[in-house]
C-alpha cells in the first residue's frame, strides 16, 4: 500500500493530537493526584497563625495573660479560646525550652505561671494529669525530681525565676497563666 505525502501529514497530525490528549489527561490527573496528596497530608507548622500576642512551637500556640486567677478560673479562660485550648501541658524537653524562651522574651514576669498539670488523686498520694488529657510522662527535672511533686498544692506552676521548672501550688491562689491552642 502506498502512502501519500497527505497521509502522512495526516497520521502524524493524528498521532500529535493524541499526544497532546494524553498530555492534557495526564496533567489532570496528576493535579488531582496532588490534590489529595496535600489534602490528605497535615502542612507543616509554617501554615499556623497564632492569634496577636500568642507564640507559636510546633503545632500550638501559647498565650500567656498576667491576669491573676486561680487555677480553675485560669483554665476556663483557656478554654474560652477555642476547643482545643487548654492551661498549657509541656509533654518534652523542646516544647519547655520554647515555652521558656517564648515567656522570657515576649512577656515581663513577676510571679508563678499556673500550667495544666493537677493532681486527681490524694493529697497523700498524688496521681498527676495534664488537663487537655495528655500523657503525663515528662517531668522536667527526671525521675528523681519526682518528689518534688509530691509537696503542698495540687496544681502545677512554673516559677518565674525558672520557667524549666515546676512547683506545686494552692490551687486557690491567683496566678497569671499559660495558655496552648493546639492547631488541627
Amino acid at each position: 500500500m502506498k502512502v501519500s505525502i497527505d497521509d502522512g501529514k495526516l497520521r502524524r497530525t493524528r498521532r500529535r493530537d493524541r499526544q497532546i490528549q494524553m498530555g492534557t489527561e495526564s496533567w489532570f490527573h496528576f493535579s488531582l493526584l496532588g490534590l489529595l496528596f496535600i489534602s490528605f497530608f497535615p502542612q507543616g507548622s509554617q501554615g499556623i497563625k497564632c492569634q496577636s500576642g500568642w507564640f507559636q512551637h510546633d503545632r500550638n500556640c501559647y498565650g500567656y495573660f498576667p491576669e491573676r486567677l486561680n487555677w480553675n478560673h485560669a483554665e476556663i479562660e483557656c478554654m474560652s479560646y477555642g476547643r482545643n485550648s487548654h492551661l498549657a501541658s509541656i509533654l518534652h524537653d523542646r516544647e519547655m525550652d520554647a515555652v521558656a524562651v517564648g515567656l522570657k522574651t515576649f512577656f515581663k514576669l513577676n510571679g508563678p505561671v499556673w500550667i495544666g498539670l493537677y493532681n486527681i488523686g490524694t493529697k497523700r498520694w498524688k496521681n498527676w494529669r495534664w488537663i487537655d488529657m495528655a500523657a503525663f510522662d515528662y517531668l522536667p527535672w527526671g525521675y528523681s525530681g519526682y518528689n518534688r511533686l509530691k509537696g503542698k498544692g495540687d496544681c502545677g506552676a512554673m516559677p518565674h525565676w525558672n520557667l524549666r521548672a515546676w512547683k506545686l501550688m494552692n490551687c486557690r491562689m491567683a496566678q497569671a497563666y499559660l495558655c496552648k491552642m493546639t492547631m488541627l
